[in-house]
């Protein structure tokens, strides 16, 4: 797979069409001999191609799922299609009055490409991010090692798979890491990843907007994890520090439960210290060392 910013430069030739059509209505249907646009080489709006996907049901099964990044599956190297149709021959189409008519896997496609293009556009600024903002906020003697990953990270494709994680764990995660972007769910489990042997038998929850009412819903999810997997664990709620942004939570979360492993992080949750602790957070991850940046130092861990 070619590296992010190429790839961003190949999906970007590719144009969007019918921009005015956006708030037009699409319509499922099965038609038996349809009629359809076929090899169309441009996307459609994005508020129109989501409209469309919203139309289709998704009642095909995991073992009948599309695969457009990958022809390793058997099915696929034999020729066949993955899609299900439904009886009697009758084929998927969405119609957009004005356009004309799409099969299910032209609309699809198309999804796919546009989350991807966007998927690119993300890496890259996230990159660009890493190497204008990220490199201001660490010590001196920690630069370089910005300015490697970044370079890294632009080298590889979105979806390429992490040295040593599973494959549901790709490059693409980094990026949610520059602001004001939330921090997803697949870079919190890589953390766990590193850190779950290290923790104590303590199941421990932690809002960082210490909000009152989400307090008694967590207890009783931590609660009933002891009940079914670790009996022997206690329950442990935590409230500090406090989150001052509306997109952090999950740096938050992160570095709050990293400090029960290891001390000497930094503990400084600043607007200006949070772009060393992402760094930091990358960093982890990715190579399983701990950079706490206090004070202008740096400690290995």
């Amino acid at each position: 797979m070619p590296p992010v910013d190429e790839a961003l430069r190949r999906l970007q030739v590719i144009p969007t069409k019918f921009a005015e059509a956006g708030g037009k209505k699409p319509k499922y249907s099965t038609q038996k001999n349809a009629v359809v646009i076929v090899d169309a080489f441009y996307l459609l709006p994005v508020k129109l191609l989501q409209a469309c996907i919203a139309k289709l049901p998704s009642s095909n099964r995991a073992e009948d799922a599309i695969s457009v990044y990958s022809q390793s599956q058997s099915s696929q190297s034999q020729g066949q299609s993955n899609v299900t149709h439904p009886p009697t021959g009758l084929v998927e189409v969405i119609t957009i009055s004005g356009i004309g008519t799409y099969t299910r896997e032209t609309i699809e496609v198309m999804q796919v490409i546009t989350e991807l293009r966007t998927m690119c556009s993300r890496g890259v600024s996230f990159c660009q991010w890493m190497r204008t903002d990220v490199v201001c906020a660490v010590p001196a003697d920690l630069q370089p090692n910005v300015k490697i990953m970044a370079d890294m990270i632009e080298k590889k494709f979105p979806y390429d798979t992490l040295p040593g994680f599973a494959e549901d764990y790709h490059y693409s995660m980094f990026y949610n890491l520059k602001p004001p972007l939330w921090i997803n769910d697949a870079l919190i489990l890589a953390l766990c990843d590193r850190i779950c042997s290290q923790h104590p038998t303590a199941v421990r929850y932690y809002d960082s907007l210490n909000n009152r009412s989400y307090k008694s819903a967590l207890d009783k999810m931590s609660k009933d994890i002891i009940e079914r997997v670790a009996p022997t664990y206690s329950v442990i709620s935590l409230n500090s520090p406090i989150q001052f942004d509306s997109y952090s939570c999950g740096l938050f979360v992160c570095f709050k439960m990293w400090r029960h492993v290891d001390s000497k992080i930094s503990t400084d949750m600043s607007d200006y210290g949070l772009g060393a602790r992402r760094f930091e957070l990358l960093r982890y991850v990715f190579e399983g060392v701990g950079s706490q940046v206090k004070q202008g130092t740096e400690t290995e861990s």
